[in-house]
C-alpha cells in the first residue's frame, strides 16, 4: 500500500443564487439545482454540496492504495463539513483508522497546477452543461473533451470507469437518483 492517489476536485456554479442552472462536480452534473428540495430532507445546500462530493469520492477509494484529496476551498467556514466528509468517507470504506484515505484538505486552485486543470475541465463540462455555445475557445475545449474521451457529455458513465467519469445527477423521491 505504498502508492499514494492524489485526487484533485473543483466545482463550477455550485452556489444556489449565482443565477447558473447546472453545476458539475469535477465530472457529476446537476442538471437544474434550482428543484432541489434542501428543506424536504432536513439540509443546507452547504450539507448537500458535501454529500455530492462523498457520492463522487466513493468510487474513486480503493483499499489497497493510499489517498489526498484536495478540494478547492469554498468559504472560511466549511473546515467542519471538511472533517465530516473524511469521516463518512473513511467509514464508508472501513478506514476507521484513517491509513487509506490519508488525508482530505482544502486548497486554493491557482497554487496547484493539476487544480488549475481540474478547473479547466470541469469548467468545461459545465458549459456543456448549461447549454452555452456563444465562445468559440470553449467551443473548442468541449470538443477537445468529447474527442478525447469519447462521451458525448451527456450521459452516465458506469461508476468503475477511472479516467473520466461523469454522472448526469437527478433527484427523486427519495433524494437521489443516478440518471
Amino acid at each position: 500500500m505504498n502508492t499514494i492517489i492524489n485526487i484533485y476536485c473543483d466545482e463550477s456554479c455550485h452556489l444556489p443564487n449565482d443565477g447558473q442552472k447546472a453545476m458539475g462536480f469535477r465530472a457529476w452534473v446537476i442538471p437544474d439545482k434550482s428543484i432541489l428540495s434542501h428543506e424536504k430532507y432536513e439540509q443546507t445546500h452547504d450539507d448537500w454540496y458535501y454529500k455530492m462530493y462523498f457520492y463522487l469520492l466513493r468510487n474513486l477509494i480503493s483499499t489497497d492504495r493510499k489517498y489526498h484529496i484536495y478540494l478547492d476551498i469554498k468559504d472560511t467556514r466549511s473546515r467542519m463539513k471538511l472533517r465530516k466528509l473524511w469521516e463518512v468517507l473513511s467509514n464508508a470504506n472501513y478506514d476507521f483508522s484513517r491509513k487509506i484515505i490519508e488525508r482530505i484538505q482544502h486548497v486554493h486552485s491557482h497554487d496547484i497546477g493539476l487544480m488549475q486543470l481540474a478547473d479547466v475541465l470541469i469548467g468545461a463540462v459545465s458549459y456543456h452543461a448549461r447549454g452555452l455555445s456563444g465562445s468559440t475557445a470553449k467551443n473548442t475545449l468541449v470538443q477537445l473533451v468529447k474527442d478525447r474521451t469519447g462521451l458525448s457529455l451527456t450521459q452516465n458513465t458506469l461508476p468503475t470507469v477511472r479516467k473520466f467519469n461523469l454522472c448526469i445527477w437527478r433527484p427523486n423521491s427519495e433524494g437521489f437518483e443516478n440518471a
